[in-house]
């Protein structure tokens, strides 16, 4: 109704904040996977996801949101979401590699543009 009063219509965009199906994750994960086959997969996560539960790989799921932050920081690999927290943590990461989920704040950041100033400061690929 607020949508018709005001002349708006929904239509469903490629890029916009939601959560990632699992359908997303799990190709993520085979495509880091192929390249770092011996690493162990460990999802982090809200304590409310339970859907991730589905993808049979260890969840860390803390109330201690520093503990998690840490955690992904300090992984040899990181592999983000559609999220500013995933997005904090690649920005003081510090392992080797760091994969990038696109939407609209890794864009902010200038990475793949041709403000991208980064090349021989991280080490990063785009899913």
């Amino acid at each position: 109704e607020y949508l018709k009063q005001f002349g708006l219509k929904w239509e469903k965009r490629l890029e916009y904040q939601s959560a990632i199906s699992l359908n997303k994750i799990k190709k993520n994960i085979e495509f880091v996977k192929k390249q770092y086959p011996n690493y162990d997969i460990i999802i982090v996560s809200e304590p409310s996801t339970k859907s991730l539960i589905k993808l049979d790989y260890p969840i860390i799921s803390n109330r201690n949101i520093d503990l998690d932050l840490w955690v992904m920081i300090n992984s040899n690999v990181l592999i983000t979401s559609k999220s500013s927290f995933s997005l904090i943590a690649a920005f003081f990461h510090q392992g080797e590699k760091i994969f990038f989920e696109k939407w609209g704040h890794f864009i902010c950041g200038g990475l793949k543009s041709k403000y991208d100033k980064s090349k021989d400061l991280i080490n990063y690929e785009c899913l």
